[in-house]
């Protein structure tokens, strides 16, 4: 998988952030459609933050989403909770030892 390009980057979060209120969450439903897992994982990740944390945390998610579906498009896969937890759990041990660095 090549790397998403900056231009790909700015032109997607310049994109989404015009987009029309109700566009938007027709976009957004569109994404719980496709990626209902990692929809799933983030409600659960940032139940606990504020409503303004939350909020951007989901609209981030939702940027990087369409930045993957406009690289990559009908090659992009529905991520599974296995892969998640995986990823979530890696990348909790990295940290975990780049803390004791």
């Amino acid at each position: 998988m090549e790397a998403i390009s900056e231009a790909m980057v700015e032109e997607t979060w310049v994109e989404v952030g015009q987009l029309p209120p109700e566009e938007a969450q027709n976009q957004v439903q569109g994404v719980w459609k496709r990626q209902p897992e990692l929809m799933h994982f983030l409600m659960e990740l940032t139940e606990d933050l504020s409503q303004g944390a939350s909020e951007l945390a989901f609209y981030l998610f939702f940027v990087v989403v369409r930045m993957f579906e406009k690289a990559y498009g009908s090659g992009l896969q529905e991520v599974m909770v296995e892969q998640i937890v995986e990823s979530f759990e890696a990348n909790q041990d990295f940290l975990e030892r780049l803390a004791r660095v």
